[in-house]
Parts: C-alpha cells; sequence; structure tokens
C-alpha cells in the first residue's frame, strides 16, 4: 500500500488475510480520500429562461457557467445566495471553489437584477414661458406620478404634457399623472414638451346709471383681437362717452365698438366695462321784451 493509493486498496471494514509474510511485519494502510461532489443551481429570481445545473468538486476551482437569464427592464448584475441579495455576492463567470462542505450538497445561486433607469425632461415649449422644472428621474417597472408643473405663461393655462412640440401625433400625459414603463433601455430620456391653450375671459357691460338692454356678457380668448358689442344702453339726459375699467371713469377707457385685446390674463377672470356718460348741455336764452 501506498499513500498515494496506488497500492492496494482496502475497504472500510474489509476482512483481510495474508496482508505481508513477514514475521513481526508491520503493514501500514492509508485513509484514502475522495472530495465530496455538489451541484450549484441558478436560479432565475425573477428572470426568465433556464440554466443547467453545474456540478463542482470540493477542492478543486471552476467558473461558474455564464448567466443566460433576461429579464425586461432589468440589468443583471451576478449572483447572491440568498434571492434579496444579502448573502454571498458572485459575479458573471466568477472563478469559485468550495462553495459547500456537504457531498452531494446543492448550492443555489440567485440572479440579482438592477432596473433601468430613465430621465424625464420637461421643455416649456413656449419662449415666454418662466419657472424651472428639474429632469425626473423614473425605475422602470415603478409607477411613479409625474412632477407637477411649475412652468408659468402670462395669458395660458396648462393642458397637458404630449411627446411632441406640437401636440399631434404623440402621447399626452396629464399633469402629475402616474406613468410606468416609458422607456424600453437603460439610462433613455424622453421628453415632454408643455402643452397651452390661451386663457379665456369675459367682459361685462356696466349701465353705470344707464338704462335699456340687457347687454349680454361678451367673451374673448387672450391674444385674439376683439371688437366691442356695440352700445345698446341710453340715459336721459347723457350721452353715451364709451366705457371705462372704473364707474368713474379713471381706469381704462375704450371708444364704443373698440377692438380690444388682451383686458386681462387670467383663465375665467370677468372685466367689468363701466359706461361713461356725459352730461347734456343747454343753452338759456334771454329774451328782453
Amino acid at each position: 500500500p501506498r499513500a498515494r493509493g496506488r497500492g492496494a486498496a482496502y475497504a472500510d471494514g474489509d476482512t483481510v488475510l495474508n496482508l505481508t509474510t513477514v514475521d513481526n511485519d508491520v503493514v501500514v494502510l492509508y485513509a484514502q480520500w475522495s472530495a465530496h461532489s455538489y451541484t450549484v443551481q441558478f436560479d432565475p429570481n425573477g428572470g426568465v429562461g433556464s440554466m443547467p445545473d453545474q456540478p463542482m468538486t470540493f477542492g478543486t476551482a471552476a467558473n461558474l457557467d455564464p448567466n443566460a437569464f433576461p429579464l425586461a427592464g432589468y440589468d443583471f448584475t451576478g449572483w447572491n445566495t440568498q434571492p434579496d441579495g444579502n448573502g454571498t455576492s458572485y459575479a458573471d463567470g466568477d472563478s469559485v471553489q468550495d462553495l459547500t462542505t456537504v457531498d452531494n450538497g446543492v448550492v443555489v445561486l440567485y440572479a440579482q437584477w438592477d432596473p433601468w433607469m430613465y430621465t424625464i425632461l420637461f421643455l416649456p415649449n413656449n419662449s415666454a414661458a418662466t419657472g424651472n422644472m428639474p429632469n425626473q428621474c423614473l425605475v422602470y417597472d415603478a409607477p411613479q406620478p409625474l412632477d407637477p408643473i411649475a412652468y408659468d405663461v402670462t395669458g395660458y393655462h396648462f393642458t397637458h404634457w404630449c411627446t411632441t412640440a406640437s401636440g399631434s401625433g404623440g402621447t399626452d400625459y396629464q399633469d402629475g399623472e402616474t406613468v410606468n414603463l416609458l422607456l424600453s433601455h437603460n439610462g433613455a430620456v424622453k421628453r415632454l414638451f408643455a402643452q397651452w391653450a390661451p386663457n379665456t375671459y369675459t367682459v361685462h357691460f356696466d349701465p353705470n346709471g344707464g338704462t335699456g338692454g340687457p347687454m349680454p356678457d361678451h367673451g374673448l380668448t387672450y391674444d385674439m383681437a376683439d371688437t366691442l358689442t356695440p352700445n345698446v344702453f341710453t340715459r336721459q339726459n347723457y350721452s353715451f362717452n364709451g366705457w371705462n375699467t372704473q364707474p368713474d371713469g379713471l381706469g381704462t377707457p375704450y371708444a364704443d365698438g373698440a377692438s380690444v385685446m388682451n383686458l386681462t390674463t387670467g383663465q375665467g377672470d370677468v372685466v367689468i366695462l363701466y359706461a361713461q356718460w356725459t352730461a347734456a348741455t343747454y343753452t338759456v336764452v334771454f329774451d328782453p321784451h
């Protein structure tokens, strides 16, 4: 028998006879050892597909089989002995050794995934816009509300976001809408263009002491010129002298039927125009007769 196992072999507990012919000889039997074998199983941990088990031998280093699992919207980052990544980590194709001491044991390695990140750029889409909106970073497959609109355009109100500047042929998103899976690759950038509509407002005509009418309210749109409705009010012993934003005439004056634009900036505002009256004049003639 030899230490390297190249001599005569005996099983544990074998019945033996005549191991030597020499009187008082000593026969040394050397324990023989076989390395444990074990199996590495690859768990997709949310991924799809399959990978065959990989056999391993204790005391022998081997490279882990390369990952074959895909997961849409995620990047594979390696393996871990725990699904949540709180165990021992191994890189893809790592050289490993002695993952377990148990003969015929099974070591399960769980695929680890990082979700894709993408960025939303909020564009004001109007040269007169004020305010600022930082980019918003979103995580793939994690629903999140869009940041609320922080731009402002005088005389206009925000209606929605769109993936096209013109607002046609793209995808619309409402302010603060919860979105998910907007892009299909890691690090992508999505541009959303603010869409604006001109404010509408109403002109109300106040007779300011006059009678007659009534005069219906006149709807106007910001940045669009329009002609004021001609006056229909009358006042005995007075002549009509146009409109004014103040009853006493100390505000902004407008002629009857004037072309006006942008009398106010607010959506749904009401502008009151007060009729202005000039008292009739007459002459007293004194007859000497």
